[in-house]
Protein backbone atom coordinates (compact mmCIF):
# COMPACT_ATOMS: atom_id res chain seq x y z
CA UNK A 1 0.00 0.00 0.00
CA UNK A 2 1.24 3.50 -0.85
CA UNK A 3 2.39 5.16 2.37
CA UNK A 4 3.30 8.49 0.79
CA UNK A 5 2.10 11.40 2.91
CA UNK A 6 0.78 14.44 1.05
CA UNK A 7 -0.73 17.57 2.59
CA UNK A 8 -2.34 20.21 0.40
CA UNK A 9 -3.23 23.61 1.85
CA UNK A 10 -5.97 25.57 0.07
CA UNK A 11 -6.72 29.24 0.75
CA UNK A 12 -10.12 30.88 0.42
CA UNK A 13 -9.08 32.29 -2.98
CA UNK A 14 -8.45 28.75 -4.27
CA UNK A 15 -4.64 28.92 -4.44
CA UNK A 16 -2.82 25.87 -3.10
CA UNK A 17 0.47 24.85 -1.47
CA UNK A 18 1.57 21.22 -1.35
CA UNK A 19 3.97 19.37 0.96
CA UNK A 20 4.76 15.69 0.42
CA UNK A 21 7.10 12.92 1.47
CA UNK A 22 8.10 12.45 -2.18
CA UNK A 23 8.08 14.37 -5.49
CA UNK A 24 8.01 17.87 -4.02
CA UNK A 25 10.57 20.57 -3.18
CA UNK A 26 8.75 20.94 0.16
CA UNK A 27 9.15 17.65 2.04
CA UNK A 28 8.21 15.93 5.28
CA UNK A 29 11.51 14.71 6.72
CA UNK A 30 10.51 13.01 9.97
CA UNK A 31 7.89 10.62 11.27
CA UNK A 32 6.33 13.17 13.65
CA UNK A 33 5.82 15.78 10.91
CA UNK A 34 2.14 15.91 11.82
CA UNK A 35 1.63 16.46 15.55
CA UNK A 36 -1.88 16.23 16.94
CA UNK A 37 -3.37 14.52 13.89
CA UNK A 38 -3.33 11.11 15.58
CA UNK A 39 -4.28 12.22 19.08
CA UNK A 40 -7.62 12.64 20.83
CA UNK A 41 -8.07 15.39 23.42
CA UNK A 42 -11.41 14.76 25.07
CA UNK A 43 -13.21 16.69 27.77
CA UNK A 44 -15.00 14.53 30.35
CA UNK A 45 -17.37 15.94 33.00
CA UNK A 46 -17.53 13.82 36.15
CA UNK A 47 -19.60 14.06 39.31
CA UNK A 48 -18.54 12.23 42.50
CA UNK A 49 -21.14 10.15 44.29
CA UNK A 50 -22.25 11.87 47.48
CA UNK A 51 -22.09 8.89 49.86
CA UNK A 52 -20.44 6.01 47.97
CA UNK A 53 -17.19 5.44 46.15
CA UNK A 54 -16.81 6.48 42.55
CA UNK A 55 -19.05 8.74 40.57
CA UNK A 56 -20.74 9.29 37.23
CA UNK A 57 -19.60 10.61 33.87
CA UNK A 58 -22.14 13.28 32.95
CA UNK A 59 -20.86 14.37 29.52
CA UNK A 60 -18.09 13.84 26.97
CA UNK A 61 -16.92 16.02 24.10
CA UNK A 62 -13.99 16.86 21.87
CA UNK A 63 -13.02 20.50 22.20
CA UNK A 64 -11.02 22.72 19.84
CA UNK A 65 -7.82 21.13 18.57
CA UNK A 66 -4.30 22.45 17.93
CA UNK A 67 -2.24 20.62 15.30
CA UNK A 68 1.36 21.30 14.24
CA UNK A 69 2.92 20.60 10.83
CA UNK A 70 6.71 20.54 10.25
CA UNK A 71 8.43 20.37 6.86
CA UNK A 72 11.46 21.66 4.94
CA UNK A 73 12.54 23.03 1.56
CA UNK A 74 15.08 20.56 0.18
CA UNK A 75 16.82 22.74 -2.46
CA UNK A 76 19.01 25.05 -0.35
CA UNK A 77 20.20 27.17 -3.29
CA UNK A 78 16.57 28.29 -3.80
CA UNK A 79 15.82 29.01 -0.12
CA UNK A 80 15.43 32.78 -0.55
CA UNK A 81 12.80 32.45 -3.28
CA UNK A 82 11.10 29.56 -1.48
CA UNK A 83 10.89 31.53 1.76
CA UNK A 84 9.26 34.51 0.08
CA UNK A 85 6.76 32.24 -1.68
CA UNK A 86 5.93 30.55 1.63
CA UNK A 87 5.37 33.84 3.48
CA UNK A 88 3.21 35.17 0.67
CA UNK A 89 0.94 32.12 0.86
CA UNK A 90 0.70 31.58 4.62
CA UNK A 91 -0.68 34.58 6.52
CA UNK A 92 -1.33 34.57 10.25
CA UNK A 93 -4.94 34.21 11.36
CA UNK A 94 -6.06 33.15 7.89
CA UNK A 95 -8.14 29.99 7.61
CA UNK A 96 -6.99 27.14 5.34
CA UNK A 97 -8.55 23.91 4.19
CA UNK A 98 -6.00 21.15 4.71
CA UNK A 99 -6.30 17.99 2.58
CA UNK A 100 -4.35 14.95 3.82
CA UNK A 101 -3.61 11.82 1.81
CA UNK A 102 -2.04 8.96 3.77
CA UNK A 103 -2.05 5.23 3.08
CA UNK A 104 -4.60 5.83 0.33
CA UNK A 105 -7.13 7.54 2.61
CA UNK A 106 -8.05 11.17 1.95
CA UNK A 107 -9.36 13.45 4.70
CA UNK A 108 -9.65 17.19 5.15
CA UNK A 109 -10.03 19.71 7.93
CA UNK A 110 -10.20 23.49 8.25
CA UNK A 111 -7.98 25.46 10.61
CA UNK A 112 -6.66 28.93 11.37
CA UNK A 113 -2.91 29.54 11.26
CA UNK A 114 -1.78 31.16 14.50
CA UNK A 115 1.86 30.09 14.93
CA UNK A 116 4.65 29.88 12.36
CA UNK A 117 8.43 29.55 12.63
CA UNK A 118 10.57 30.36 9.55
CA UNK A 119 14.30 31.33 9.61
CA UNK A 120 14.79 35.06 9.00
CA UNK A 121 18.04 34.60 7.04
CA UNK A 122 17.93 31.18 5.39
CA UNK A 123 21.23 29.38 4.95
CA UNK A 124 21.75 28.61 1.25
CA UNK A 125 23.70 25.47 2.14
CA UNK A 126 21.18 23.85 4.48
CA UNK A 127 17.53 22.83 4.39
CA UNK A 128 14.98 25.56 5.14
CA UNK A 129 12.83 24.17 7.98
CA UNK A 130 9.31 25.40 8.75
CA UNK A 131 6.93 24.72 11.64
CA UNK A 132 3.35 25.99 11.77
CA UNK A 133 0.45 25.40 14.13
CA UNK A 134 -3.25 25.60 13.27
CA UNK A 135 -6.23 25.75 15.60
CA UNK A 136 -9.34 23.81 14.58
CA UNK A 137 -12.75 24.84 15.86
CA UNK A 138 -14.11 21.51 14.63
CA UNK A 139 -11.68 18.84 15.89
CA UNK A 140 -12.78 16.17 13.40
CA UNK A 141 -11.18 15.34 10.08
CA UNK A 142 -13.77 14.91 7.35
CA UNK A 143 -14.11 12.54 4.44
CA UNK A 144 -13.47 13.99 0.99
CA UNK A 145 -16.58 12.30 -0.35
CA UNK A 146 -19.79 13.99 0.84
CA UNK A 147 -21.75 10.80 0.02
CA UNK A 148 -24.41 12.80 -1.80
CA UNK A 149 -27.50 10.74 -2.56
CA UNK A 150 -30.81 11.63 -4.21
CA UNK A 151 -33.32 9.74 -2.09
CA UNK A 152 -36.15 10.60 -4.51
CA UNK A 153 -34.64 8.89 -7.52
CA UNK A 154 -36.16 7.49 -10.67
CA UNK A 155 -35.27 3.82 -11.24
CA UNK A 156 -35.23 3.07 -15.00
CA UNK A 157 -37.26 0.10 -16.09
CA UNK A 158 -36.37 0.14 -19.79
CA UNK A 159 -33.54 1.51 -21.92
CA UNK A 160 -34.21 4.01 -24.70
CA UNK A 161 -34.84 4.14 -27.60
CA UNK A 162 -37.40 1.39 -27.12
CA UNK A 163 -40.29 0.31 -29.34
CA UNK A 164 -43.33 -1.61 -28.14
CA UNK A 165 -46.54 -2.64 -29.85
CA UNK A 166 -48.42 -2.72 -26.53
CA UNK A 167 -50.48 0.38 -25.85
CA UNK A 168 -50.71 0.16 -22.07
CA UNK A 169 -49.34 -1.62 -19.02
CA UNK A 170 -45.59 -1.26 -19.59
CA UNK A 171 -43.66 0.79 -16.98
CA UNK A 172 -40.82 2.98 -18.26
CA UNK A 173 -39.62 4.12 -14.85
CA UNK A 174 -40.35 3.65 -11.18
CA UNK A 175 -40.39 6.85 -9.10
CA UNK A 176 -39.34 6.20 -5.54
CA UNK A 177 -41.19 8.99 -3.74
CA UNK A 178 -41.82 8.64 0.01
CA UNK A 179 -39.04 6.05 -0.07
CA UNK A 180 -37.49 4.91 3.19
CA UNK A 181 -33.78 4.20 2.79
CA UNK A 182 -30.83 3.51 5.06
CA UNK A 183 -27.57 5.45 4.90
CA UNK A 184 -24.32 4.21 6.41
CA UNK A 185 -21.92 6.27 8.51
CA UNK A 186 -18.49 4.60 8.87
CA UNK A 187 -16.90 7.52 10.72
CA UNK A 188 -15.91 7.97 14.36
CA UNK A 189 -18.76 10.35 15.20
CA UNK A 190 -22.31 11.23 14.26
CA UNK A 191 -22.60 13.06 10.94
CA UNK A 192 -24.93 16.02 10.52
CA UNK A 193 -26.24 16.29 6.93
CA UNK A 194 -27.14 18.98 4.44
CA UNK A 195 -30.54 18.23 2.90
CA UNK A 196 -31.85 19.89 -0.25
CA UNK A 197 -35.48 19.87 -1.44
CA UNK A 198 -36.17 20.93 -5.04
CA UNK A 199 -39.81 21.21 -6.11
CA UNK A 200 -40.75 19.99 -9.58
CA UNK A 201 -44.36 21.04 -8.95
CA UNK A 202 -46.48 22.29 -6.04
CA UNK A 203 -45.51 20.81 -2.66
CA UNK A 204 -47.27 21.54 0.64
CA UNK A 205 -45.36 21.30 3.93
CA UNK A 206 -42.38 19.02 3.15
CA UNK A 207 -40.87 17.03 6.01
CA UNK A 208 -37.58 15.15 6.43
CA UNK A 209 -37.11 12.26 8.86
CA UNK A 210 -33.57 11.24 9.88
CA UNK A 211 -33.28 8.59 12.57
CA UNK A 212 -35.28 9.80 15.57
CA UNK A 213 -35.44 13.41 14.35
CA UNK A 214 -37.69 15.27 11.95
CA UNK A 215 -38.11 18.79 10.59
CA UNK A 216 -41.28 19.99 8.89
CA UNK A 217 -41.44 23.21 6.89
CA UNK A 218 -44.87 24.84 7.04
CA UNK A 219 -44.79 26.34 3.57
CA UNK A 220 -45.99 25.73 0.01
CA UNK A 221 -43.27 25.26 -2.60
CA UNK A 222 -43.79 26.21 -6.21
CA UNK A 223 -42.00 24.70 -9.19
CA UNK A 224 -38.17 25.16 -8.98
CA UNK A 225 -38.25 26.37 -5.36
CA UNK A 226 -35.22 25.11 -3.45
CA UNK A 227 -35.06 24.54 0.30
CA UNK A 228 -31.67 23.84 1.89
CA UNK A 229 -31.58 22.45 5.43
CA UNK A 230 -28.01 22.66 6.71
CA UNK A 231 -27.57 20.70 9.94
CA UNK A 232 -23.77 20.62 9.58
CA UNK A 233 -23.60 24.11 11.11
CA UNK A 234 -24.68 25.22 14.56
CA UNK A 235 -27.26 26.58 14.89
CA UNK A 236 -28.84 24.82 11.88
CA UNK A 237 -29.57 27.00 8.86
CA UNK A 238 -32.69 26.58 6.72
CA UNK A 239 -33.26 28.68 3.61
CA UNK A 240 -35.79 28.84 0.81
CA UNK A 241 -34.30 30.17 -2.42
CA UNK A 242 -31.45 31.58 -0.35
CA UNK A 243 -33.67 33.40 2.18
CA UNK A 244 -33.77 32.34 5.84
CA UNK A 245 -37.00 30.49 6.63
CA UNK A 246 -36.20 28.59 9.82
CA UNK A 247 -39.04 30.50 11.49
CA UNK A 248 -41.52 28.70 9.21
CA UNK A 249 -40.66 25.27 10.59
CA UNK A 250 -43.12 23.33 12.72
CA UNK A 251 -42.40 24.13 16.36
CA UNK A 252 -42.30 20.46 17.27
CA UNK A 253 -39.42 19.84 14.85
CA UNK A 254 -36.40 18.19 16.51
CA UNK A 255 -33.45 19.98 14.91
CA UNK A 256 -30.81 18.55 17.26
CA UNK A 257 -31.86 14.99 16.46
CA UNK A 258 -31.14 15.31 12.73
CA UNK A 259 -27.95 13.27 12.38
CA UNK A 260 -26.63 10.00 11.02
CA UNK A 261 -25.50 7.79 13.87
CA UNK A 262 -22.48 5.51 13.50
CA UNK A 263 -23.69 2.54 11.47
CA UNK A 264 -27.01 2.58 9.61
CA UNK A 265 -29.65 5.32 9.90
CA UNK A 266 -33.12 5.32 8.38
CA UNK A 267 -34.01 8.37 6.29
CA UNK A 268 -37.32 9.28 4.65
CA UNK A 269 -39.32 12.29 3.50
CA UNK A 270 -42.93 13.21 2.93
CA UNK A 271 -45.27 16.17 2.45
CA UNK A 272 -48.89 16.99 3.23
CA UNK A 273 -49.42 17.17 -0.53
CA UNK A 274 -47.19 16.83 -3.60
CA UNK A 275 -44.48 14.55 -2.19
CA UNK A 276 -44.10 13.02 -5.65
CA UNK A 277 -43.04 16.47 -6.92
CA UNK A 278 -39.94 16.56 -4.69
CA UNK A 279 -36.32 15.90 -5.47
CA UNK A 280 -34.52 15.26 -2.15
CA UNK A 281 -30.74 15.10 -1.84
CA UNK A 282 -28.88 14.37 1.39
CA UNK A 283 -25.13 14.96 1.75
CA UNK A 284 -22.85 14.33 4.70
CA UNK A 285 -19.17 14.01 5.54
CA UNK A 286 -17.98 11.10 7.64
CA UNK A 287 -15.96 12.43 10.59
CA UNK A 288 -12.73 10.97 11.99
CA UNK A 289 -10.91 11.85 15.21
CA UNK A 290 -7.51 10.87 13.78
CA UNK A 291 -5.86 10.20 10.44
Amino acid sequence: MDNNLTVRFVREDGSAFTVARENSSWRFLKNNALEGFSEIDGDVSYVDNATTDGGQITSTRLGRKDRTISFAHIIPSENDVARQSLLKFFIEFNTYKIYITYYGRQLWCEGMLYKMSVPANPDLTRLLTVTMTFVFENPYLRSIDDFGKDIASVTPAWAFPWLCTEAVGVPVGVYNFNQVIELENKGDSIARPVITFVAKGPVVNPVINVGQGFVKLINTLATDDEVVMNFAVLPPRITKNGVNCIGKCDRTSTFNEIYLDIGMTEVSYDADDGADNLSVTIKYNQLYATI
